[in-house]
């Protein structure tokens, strides 16, 4: 029997690089002229990821592919949110690629593709997201605190999960505070760039006299501006809540609700990711209401999806349920985050 083990250990050591050839049947060729065989993995925020075999997992930015065919199946997703489930089998010097799926083809310019992923990949395979952390102590004032965010997006055929959380809390022997939301959020996108929502969230915030408030949103939106690099949404909705507040009195109320929010992804050394979200929330059942939020956010790359955070938020209240709590509430916090 051992006799076989040398053999068969050689048999191996021929078939595990034809084994991974084998995977490596897509093509991409740069401005540059430099031409790379690899396995397509995904295109997602302006980033173009590669397995070869001479570098492994490799990022380029999408700007600087001047060609790429792939005969694999992939969901592609273009500017305007129509979905294209099929491959990409031609390419010509006028930056267009055709797209093939079932009997059917479409040729687009290859501008017009925001991202890419292959299709009957698993559940993890289709999971994206990012996590952020950052504390701060004085010792004079004995005071702590600490921040932590996540996002975490399941992507399925025209539509994106997504759950999230944001913890900031302070605390020294005299007083503490806290400002915490999370929830879940469905995104369901139609052509033209319109998509529907859906969301139930919970949130809190002490300083506002909040202990508890439980949402549920539906709304349409739109994006004007939707790439590789960069994606506008203005979007519009109706919220019911319920809310607790620190003294224990509940109150129901009906908003109508605006938002806004934008994303930058800047590739130049280091990598510049900028969120901007802001939300108005005009009651509907009390007179005079306005809440708002905004949460702003800058993030830059220190090594391999490790990014050093940036982020501000605000949260203002015209008419806070507790009359002695305060009308606005922000912080400025830092932290180390990591995306995959």
């Amino acid at each position: 029997m051992k006799r076989f083990v040398p053999f068969f250990l050689l048999i191996l050591s021929f078939l595990l690089p034809v084994a991974a050839y084998a995977q490596k049947t897509d093509t991409v060729i740069f401005y540059n002229g430099d031409r790379a065989v690899c396995e397509i993995k995904n295109l997602s925020q302006g980033k173009l990821t590669l397995s070869t075999v001479a570098m492994g997992t490799i990022s380029v930015e999408w700007r600087k592919v001047a060609y790429l065919s792939s005969d694999k199946n992939f969901e592609i997703v273009l500017k305007d949110h129509s979905t294209i489930y099929g491959h990409i089998v031609h390419v010509d010097s006028a930056r267009n690629v055709t797209l093939t799926f079932g009997i059917f083809t479409e040729t687009v310019p290859i501008d017009n593709i925001v991202s890419l992923f292959p299709i009957k990949k698993s559940f993890w395979a289709r999971l994206d997201g990012d996590f952020s952390m950052g504390f701060s102590y004085t010792q004079g004032t004995e005071n702590l605190q600490l921040n932590s965010s996540g996002n975490v997006h399941y992507r399925k055929k025209k539509a994106i999960h997504s759950l999230s959380f944001n913890i900031n809390a302070s605390a020294n022997p005299n007083t503490q505070s806290q400002k915490q939301d999370g929830g879940y959020r469905l995104e369901y996108y139609h052509r033209h760039r319109i998509y529907n929502s859906f969301e139930a969230r919970w949130e809190r915030n002490t300083e506002l006299g909040l202990n508890s408030r439980l949402i549920t949103m539906l709304g349409v939106g739109y994006s004007p501006i939707h790439n590789s690099y960069s994606v506008l949404s203005m979007e519009l909705g109706a919220s019911a809540n319920r809310e607790f507040t620190v003294a224990d009195s509940v109150t129901n109320n009906v908003e109508a609700v605006v938002r806004l929010s934008y994303n930058l992804y800047i590739f130049s050394s280091p990598k510049i990711f900028i969120n901007i979200k802001s939300a108005t929330y005009p009651s509907l059942t009390v007179q005079n209401r306005l809440r708002s939020n905004f949460d702003g956010s800058i993030k830059w790359e220190i090594f391999n999806d490790f990014t050093f955070n940036i982020t501000y938020w605000g949260n203002y209240d015209s008419h806070p349920i507790d009359e002695n709590a305060l009308n606005y509430d922000w912080g400025l916090t830092t932290g180390i985050g990591y995306t995959f």
